[in-house]
């Protein structure tokens, strides 16, 4: 397990912290240089008849008498503005040096102070002599001023300085950088343009590396699943997926991706598959811990195949649809046995001769079972060592006429003159129906009597014919139904009878 650390990441910037230079006497300061970077916007120069600038009790007492004037040699625009001077309240020294008093205000105490330099983006001279003067640079500033009193003795003068030390702060949080170390960034402070804060650390590497299946298949797709990790810090996760097919000799770069699953093939041929992945975020850590799932053994089995396509074969009346043919393959040259099923029920089961070709059709006492509607002929081929094919074909029956006769007649010793017929049947409002005997039922063009109110009634029925020309006498019936208007199942039963 590989762990992430997290800081935040801010712009670096500057403030500006008071700071002072006391002198003493004899001590002549000639020069004052500030160390910022830049150009003075603006300069302020002070002058008055006389000061007081005092080190009493550790606390620095400034005030000037006379009335203070801006001076424009030192700009050609200068801003107008006034010098604050505080006296000394109970917390130390108030003292403000801008025309802006929301810009450089700050309680001065010694222990805030640094003696011994005068730098930053703006610095006040005080002098010694009538007409002391007072140096004010307003930002980030460098320049150099020369300082002296009024009659040259700056080397008797009590000089003191007092200006602001940058320092770098931190400005905007700009993002939360991350590392593999705790010594990536600082734990509070700079490195480069930037200040850090570091926050913690946590953990972005997956629980576990799992898969849609456990029986990969050569050849065929695969899913590796990944389960994240709840982390502290956030951020971006993205994982680099691999997977190996010699037991972790080698791996193969299946991608990068934020998603927590990734679909691969598993290669024709494989012995084993197995998959590890890599976390990383959008915030400069990848992980150095790769997890990985468990070693899955491959079957190397071709499924067989079944000719031709799905598809509809149409609707049909009286005859059922045409035989559908196939041809069953296997490349391994495994046994396949093959089942043909009619609406779920098994009507065939063999073992396959590869390459050679199948047909099957419905039988006419099946169709004459199967109802109106739809219905479905399945192929399904199976190899016995995971593979399978399947074939599926549909038709629709769609019967709104039926008719039933003996197929063969019956023999009689003589001419047939009277008959009776008992018809079970399910013959709504709607249905057309028609019965016909005939007494020379072995005739080529039997002559067919029409006995249907007689018979629907359950009443005799008389036979008119009189002869036949095949030279002997047979009895047949036949029942005509057409569905007409009907509505619902329409059906016969049976017919049952006897005839002299």
């Amino acid at each position: 397990m590989s762990t992430r650390y997290v800081w935040g990441k801010w712009d670096k910037t500057l403030e500006y912290i008071p700071s002072i230079q006391y002198g003493g006497t004899g001590t002549n300061i000639s020069t004052l240089k500030s160390e910022a970077p830049g150009t003075p916007t603006t300069i302020y120069v002070m002058q008055s008849t006389s000061y007081i600038a005092e080190l009493k009790d550790g606390v620095l007492e400034i005030g000037l008498t006379g009335n203070p004037r801006v001076a424009t040699s030192f700009t050609s625009d200068p801003n107008s503005g006034s010098l604050y001077l505080v006296s000394r309240d109970s917390g130390g020294q108030m003292f403000v040096v801008t025309n802006d008093p929301s810009i450089y205000k700050r309680k001065i105490n010694v222990s805030e102070l640094k003696p011994n330099t005068i730098r930053g983006d703006g610095f006040v001279i005080f002098g010694h002599e009538t007409y002391s003067r007072i140096f004010i640079w307003k930002d980030g500033s460098c320049a150099t001023m020369p300082l002296r009193d009024e009659n040259n003795r700056g080397a008797t003068a009590n000089n003191i300085g007092v200006g602001w030390t940058a320092e770098d702060v931190k400005g905007s949080l700009l993002g939360h950088p991350s590392g593999p170390s705790q010594s990536t960034y600082p734990a509070d402070g700079v490195s480069g343009n930037y200040w850090y804060t570091y926050l913690g650390s946590d953990n972005i590497d997956p629980t576990a590396v799992g898969y849609s299946t456990t029986t990969p298949k050569g050849g065929e797709n695969i899913t590796i699943r990944v389960t994240a990790r709840s982390n502290t810090y956030g951020g971006t996760i993205s994982y680099r997926y691999q997977y190996s097919i010699n037991g972790g000799q080698s791996w193969t770069d299946a991608g990068t991706t934020t998603a927590t699953s990734k679909t691969v093939t598993v290669p024709k041929g494989a012995p084993t598959f197995q998959a590890r992945v890599l976390a990383s975020d959008n915030m400069g850590f990848t992980s150095s811990t790769w997890v990985t799932g468990a070693k899955l053994t491959v079957t190397n089995n071709t499924a067989p195949t079944i000719s031709g396509t799905d598809g509809d074969l149409g609707t049909f009346a009286l005859t059922p649809p045409q035989a559908v043919s196939y041809t069953i393959n296997d490349a391994d040259g495994n046994t396949v046995a093959v089942t043909v099923t009619l609406d779920g029920a098994t009507v065939a089961s063999f073992n396959a001769t590869l390459g050679q070709a199948n047909s099957y059709s419905i039988p006419g006492d099946r169709w004459l079972e199967t109802l109106n509607g739809k219905h479905t002929i399945k192929i399904t081929a199976n190899d016995g060592q995971g593979g399978s094919a399947v074939r599926t074909y549909t038709f629709t029956k769609n019967v709104t006429t039926m008719s039933v006769q003996l197929a063969q007649p019956l023999p009689a010793d003589a001419m047939i003159t009277k008959a009776a017929e008992t018809i079970l049947a399910s013959l709504p409002a709607g249905t057309k129906t028609k019965v016909e005997i005939c007494n020379n039922g072995f005739d080529a063009a039997p002559t067919w009597e029409d006995v249907t109110v007689r018979a629907l009634a359950g009443e005799k029925l008389f036979l008119a014919n009189t002869k036949n020309t095949a030279g002997k006498w047979g009895y047949n019936i036949r029942v005509t139904v057409e569905r007409g208007t009907a509505q619902g199942e329409v059906s016969l039963t049976s017919i049952a009878g006897f005839f002299e």
